[in-house]
């Protein structure tokens, strides 16, 4: 098994928040000044003219803003850098900001390094991840592009945190969804880039869970191939959509207050369509209906619609919320079904289910 170098606050909860105030500064709960580096416009000055190693590129990132726990680390360590990975937290340096920092130098294909810099407060406050490359005609850093700087998650309640492998450069974007009401993770996601040589390209995703998604995983799903985030009643907190790689076999979860099955595709290949709060699921002939709605973000309503041929006559039975209702009372309550929409889903690579 691999091991990540991530900060004590990642190896126990996976969290760490993204800053939304890029470029600024802002104060969190405990008082300390938290910086956004808005390091992907951010050139840095090199101070020193011999090729940069960790210890210059450290130093500049330092110069441009004066990040407490990078600062105490160079303090005691500047003449002891290597080029390898470097990472503190204010435990290795007798900090009480509660600020960590990984950094690491990669080599492109030509043999010239690419610089990578992380920074995280333990109480999940201002996350980042910067990548830099040397121009040494002008003697300064400048910012490198990586999708990887693509992929932090709109949706709120959101905290992300990264990580690079010991023995790779493989890294890991953590994604921590927490909307339950004891403020513990309900499901993280964690998405593994590889280094081609120029760039990190995304290798696929790992979802990290206990609850229904891992004990369906087990039992039913271990076909499953693709994932997806989708936010179907449009209130910025996601459902997780998974599927097999040929799309027959699917099945949609929420996540707020716990992770519950919403809908399935239990009468063979799905056929989803959605309303603004829910999701109905049909099955190919068209005889069996299941609709779930939402209310933030949690399964509400249940209405079902099974139906068979009797000899010459189709025959229905109606449930709403488990009872048994008549044709009209169920045509009634439903209408708003005949207003439904397709979404289709952006899936990408599911490459575990822990």
């Amino acid at each position: 098994m691999k091991k990540t170098i991530i900060s004590a606050a990642v190896s126990a909860v996976i969290s760490l928040s993204t800053c939304a105030c890029a470029g600024e500064t802002d104060t969190g709960d405990d008082g300390n000044l938290i910086t956004s580096l808005k390091c992907g416009v951010t050139v840095l000055d090199v101070k020193t003219g011999k090729a940069p190693g960790m210890t210059e590129f450290l130093s500049a990132v330092n110069a441009k803003w004066n990040l407490d726990a990078l600062s105490a680390y160079l303090k005691h360590n500047k003449d002891s850098l290597t080029d390898g990975t470097v990472y503190a937290s204010s435990d290795d340096i007798e900090d009480e900001t509660n600020y960590y920092f990984i950094s690491r130098i990669i080599k492109k294909t030509d043999g010239t390094p690419v610089y990578a810099y992380v920074h995280g407060h333990s109480e999940g406050i201002g996350n980042e991840i910067c990548f830099y490359s040397y121009n040494a005609e002008k003697s300064e850093f400048v910012p490198y592009s990586s999708p990887v700087l693509k992929q932090k998650s709109s949706y709120k309640y959101t905290d992300t945190s990264a990580g690079f492998d010991e023995d790779s450069d493989d890294l890991h974007m953590y994604t921590l969804f927490m909307y339950n009401e004891s403020d513990e993770a309900v499901m993280s996601i964690e998405h593994t880039y590889t280094w081609d040589g120029n760039s990190y390209i995304l290798k696929g995703a790992k979802i990290w869970s206990g609850g229904d998604v891992k004990t369906a995983y087990d039992q039913e799903m271990k076909n499953r191939s693709k994932m997806a985030l989708v936010d179907i009643d449009r209130d910025n907190i996601p459902e997780l959509w998974i599927s097999s790689d040929d799309e027959t076999q699917q099945e949609i979860f929420s996540l707020n207050d716990g992770i519950r099955l919403i809908a399935d595709s239990a009468y063979g290949p799905p056929s989803f369509t959605f309303t603004a709060n829910g999701v109905l699921s049909s099955d190919p002939d068209g005889f069996n209906h299941v609709y779930t709605s939402l209310k933030d973000s949690r399964p509400k309503d249940r209405y079902s619609a099974n139906c068979r041929i009797e000899g010459e006559k189709e025959v229905c039975k109606y449930t709403i919320n488990g009872k048994n209702v008549t044709e009209k009372e169920w045509s009634g309550k439903a209408a708003f079904l005949n207003k439904t929409e397709k979404i289709t889903p952006e899936f990408e690579k599911l490459l575990e289910i822990n």
